[in-house]
Formats: structure tokens, sequence, C-alpha cells
């Protein structure tokens, strides 16, 4: 069994196991974990602009809404986007998002893929042949087993086919580990499992966190800016144009609008 972990640059992450290179973009983290992916809310978390509940420090607490704030504030870093808690600051964006109400339409899962990638790109740069996964890593294992086939259900178990695929496994054990791993799906010798990048479904396309879908709505609001300011460039060249063909015939323009004015004056009398 040859492992071989590449580089997780431009927003992927490169695994290659018995010549299969199995890939892990944002495409297979949505479809594993069921988060939103997409384009970012139109959201800004001014650094300068206190948040309340930071001044609050958590003190004098006795609101339940506060208190279910709190609540979500901690499912958001524990789960979504855990690392070492010694090591944990909380950014105030997430506290701005809790406070108004915008975490419901914020894209976390653009921003549990990219710290899951930032993790593993540091970590595997100081120890590539081992280290401790954090942040976001159930949806790396859970890829790991859509990608192996057949599974050996010593180390987990498939209960269902639906979607997000998350929900699709169950473990064997309360734990496992390494050894495990050695001597079932990833052991050197007599290893009959098939490694094999997943197939996103019709549904799991239905996404717009796609990039070429996200260039193509940049697209389509540069083409409406540029003929928006091209209908005001040719309504006003009209104008001009007009202009100087009416002073052209040698009359006033100020004396064709009165004359103008006072002949639509005649027809109504």
């Amino acid at each position: 069994m040859i492992l071989e972990s590449k580089n997780v640059k431009d927003g992927m992450f490169i695994m290659k196991i018995n010549g299969t290179e199995l890939r892990f973009g944002i495409k297979e983290f949505a479809a594993i974990t069921g988060l939103k992916c997409g384009l970012l809310i139109d959201f800004f978390s001014d650094p300068y602009i206190p948040n309340r509940i930071i001044l609050k420090y958590f003190r004098d607490m006795t609101k339940t809404e506060d208190r279910l704030k709190i609540g979500i504030l901690y499912f958001i870093t524990s789960l979504l986007t855990s690392s070492e808690a010694l090591k944990t600051t909380i950014p105030k964006l997430y506290f701005d998002l809790v406070e108004s109400g915008q975490y419901v339409n914020f894209p976390w899962g653009n921003e549990c893929f990219r710290l899951t990638l930032k993790a593993c790109s540091h970590r595997l740069g100081k120890n590539p042949m081992s280290f401790k996964f954090s942040q976001f890593h159930i949806a790396l294992q859970v890829w790991f087993y859509e990608c192996c086939h057949p599974f050996d259900n010593t180390v987990v178990i498939c209960v269902s086919n639906v979607t997000p695929r998350i929900l699709n496994w169950k473990t064997s054990n309360e734990s496992i580990f390494f050894d495990d791993l050695k001597n079932t799906i990833i052991r050197t010798h007599g290893n009959q499992h098939k490694f094999r990048n997943i197939v996103l479904t019709d549904e799991e396309h239905d996404v717009d966190f796609d990039e070429k879908y996200v260039e193509l709505k940049k697209e389509i609001a540069e083409v409406d800016k540029y003929m928006t300011d091209m209908k005001a460039y040719v309504d006003n060249s009209t104008k001009l144009i007009i202009e100087e063909i009416k002073s052209s015939r040698g009359q006033p323009l100020q004396t064709i609008h009165q004359h103008n004015d006072a002949h639509q004056h005649v027809e109504e009398s």
C-alpha cells in the first residue's frame, strides 16, 4: 500500500493511494457535510465597532436570547471550526454574525473547508508522516470511506445512501486506531480494497459553489454594468445629435421649443 499526501494548494487536498489520485475539494466537502457552500453574503464585520456580546464578556447573562447566542458560538467554534482549545481565539466576525442573525445565511461550508485545508497544509509541512487533524476533520474521514470500495465493516459500516453523505456511515467501534487501518484497508499484502474518487449526484451538483458558476455570475454583472453604461452613452449621444441637427437649420433650440409648444396649444384649442 503506497500512501502519499500531496499539496493542498489551490483549494484541493490530494492523496495518492496505490496509484489512484484521490481529490478532496469544495464540492466533495459540501457533498459530505451538507454545509452551505456558495457566494459570501453581503456582510461586513467592522473591527472598529464594538460587539455587544464581547463587551458584556459573558457577564450578567440573564437573557435567554444571549444564552442561545453563546450556545451557537460554542457550536461554531467547537465543532465547525474547531482547533486546539488553548490556541483558539473566536474571530469577531463570528460574534457579529451571531448577533445580527446572519449566521443562518453565512456559507459555513466555505469557512470550514478553508480552515481544514489550511490546517492540513500547516501540519503536513511540519510532519508529513504523522499528525493530528484539527478543524472539520470528520469530513476528510467520511470522504475516505466514500472513496474506498468495498469498505471493511470491521472499521465502519455503511448504513444508508443519502445526502449529505456524512449520514451514511457508522463506526463499528467507539475508537478507530491507525493499527486498525493498517490491518484492514491499508494493509500491504492481500489487500482487496480499491480506491476511486466519489461521483457527485445531480442533487450534489445543484449548488452555487461551483467556480465556473461564480465566475459566470461575475461576468454577467460586468456585462450588465457595461450595457447600462452603453445605454446612457447612446441616450446622451442621441440628444446631442438632435440638438446639432436643429441648430444646423438655423433655428435656436429655445425658439423651436416655443414654436412646438404654441402649435400644441392651438391643436388642443
